[in-house]
């Protein structure tokens, strides 16, 4: 302060909405609720001897969103592994987003078996990773699945999950007798 000493309180008035001003250590904390362009605030420092106004600029962005386009597999035999099928996970979104999971739902007759994501990788706006899986069956018949990527969206937990399917053909040929 200009008059020296240090501050015994801070204030200020109309932060955005989630945020808050810790009136003993002057901290803003919080997890903005509603996306805003840059807007100036004024923060209040005061003790017994004067009072200090300082402004500040905050932008409170949209979440981070990550999108994931559905893939195919190819019909694969029963006991065989299909070709491997690439997925990419897109930010769509207006923050940067940090992987903290990436995993099959169910995982009976898909596997992960590569891929860029990974957790702690950040995601800026924009920018994309992949993750690749096969088809491997062990019974006949329609089997589904899903893809799901836990990430941090800039202010909370939140995941992105796309469903598929593959189709398992009976290995052996039809028409023929086994002895």
């Amino acid at each position: 302060l200009s008059s020296g000493g240090t501050p015994a309180s801070y204030s200020s008035t109309g932060l955005p909405a989630g945020l808050i001003l810790n009136a003993a250590t002057g901290v803003i904390s919080g997890a903005p609720t509603i996306a805003s362009s840059q807007a100036t605030y004024m923060i209040t420092a005061t003790n017994p001897y004067s009072t200090v106004d300082t402004l500040i600029q905050i932008t409170v962005k949209n979440p981070a969103v990550l999108s994931i386009p559905s893939a195919g597999f190819a019909d694969t035999l029963s006991g065989q592994t299909s070709a491997p099928v690439q997925f990419t996970v897109t930010n769509t979104g207006e923050n940067d987003a940090i992987i903290s999971a990436v995993g099959l739902i169910f995982g009976d007759h898909f596997a992960i078996t590569g891929g860029t994501c990974a957790p702690l990788l950040t995601l800026a706006q924009g920018a994309s990773c992949s993750v690749i899986a096969v088809f491997n069956p062990t019974t006949i018949g329609v089997k589904a699945d899903s893809l799901s990527v836990l990430y941090i969206n800039g202010a909370r937990m939140a995941s992105a999950t796309t469903a598929f399917a593959g189709t398992s053909l009976d290995s052996k040929p039809t028409g023929l007798t086994y002895a």
